[in-house]
């Protein structure tokens, strides 16, 4: 099945077009024409079949379907950065591992345990993510967690591993 994607050239320009709330501006930092800018938008706009800005003299305005795409449209570039500054980092080996567990567990079971870890995975960098009785299991930022309580969270997979 082919997904529906505009191009991340037009999802550049929309969002830098966004941010300084003009084509001319966003096509500076872009190291593009103006009117590349606007094509790109122009074009992104035909595809989703909405206007996203009220072009305004020497304005642009997001309109409220421009406004409601633009904070999803900035956190997919953000993760695409993010997931390519750790690509290039690593070299595609390892990685980074994001974790969260209750305070007392970490002290007491994992870290005395992490330098065996280190050793035998070296390539692999360790992130401690703020521990919550309830995570949000798709946020991307969070990989695995240990948690208390029955096994059944939304976007999870629960392996049982101790207790009663």
């Amino acid at each position: 099945m082919r997904r529906i994607c505009p191009s991340l050239t037009g999802l550049q320009c929309f969002e830098a077009a966004a941010r300084h709330s003009s084509f001319t501006r966003a096509a500076a930092e872009l190291c593009v024409t103006q009117g590349a800018v606007s094509r790109q938008v122009s074009a992104l706009e035909e595809q989703v079949g909405l206007e996203l800005f009220k072009r305004l003299h020497h304005q642009l305005v997001l309109t409220d379907a421009g406004q409601s795409y633009l904070g999803k449209v900035r956190a997919g570039l953000n993760l695409l950065e993010s997931a390519t500054t750790e690509l290039l980092a690593h070299r595609g080996r390892g990685g980074v591992l994001s974790l969260s567990m209750p305070p007392t567990l970490a002290t007491n079971w994992l870290i005395p345990r992490l330098h065996r870890f280190n050793a035998q995975h070296p390539e692999v960098t360790l992130n401690f993510t703020r521990y919550a009785w309830a995570h949000d299991f798709a946020m991307a930022e969070l990989d695995a967690a240990v948690q208390y309580g029955e096994g059944v969270w939304p976007n999870a997979m629960a392996d049982y591993i101790s207790g009663r």
